[in-house]
């Protein structure tokens, strides 16, 4: 970013309210969206070799996407004449998609740790949704 640029961001953010299911459990079989598992049919891995798994984790504060294994699956890819193979066995698990999901001060934080000084921090009529200005720290 040049000097006086603005970053903006539009987000929603973790207040506590309304939390979805997921949040406290993960949630076996959905619900999600079709391309997050578009990676997986590109690859030519069977939908019926796997269980999708939504769920929430705290420590990084992501709601991710992932699939469980239910058959064992093997994968191989071939780039400049080489070849390499990846398996999966049954129980393992591949996360697809991954949503950063804080609260203020961990948003706030990150920013911070990125050089960043939060200049707006403005919350939508729903509470959950922001407008967050912010500019390089000086």
């Amino acid at each position: 970013m040049s000097e006086g640029d603005v970053l903006l961001l539009t987000l929603r953010i973790d207040t506590g309210v309304d939390r979805p299911p997921f949040m406290d459990r993960v949630s076996v079989g959905g619900p999600y969206k079709p391309q997050q598992l578009a990676g997986l049919d590109l690859l030519g891995i069977d939908r019926s070799w796997y269980v999708p798994e939504i769920g929430y984790d705290r420590e990084r504060s992501e709601v991710f996407v992932r699939v469980r294994f239910v058959e064992p699956a093997a994968v191989e890819f071939k780039l400049d004449g080489q070849h390499r193979a990846v398996a999966f066995a049954v129980d393992d698990t591949v996360a697809v998609w991954r949503y950063l999901y804080v609260d203020r001060p961990v948003l706030v934080d990150r920013l911070a740790r990125s050089g960043f000084a939060v200049r707006l921090f403005e919350h939508g009529e729903s509470g959950q949704v922001v407008l967050v200005a912010a500019t390089r720290s000086e």
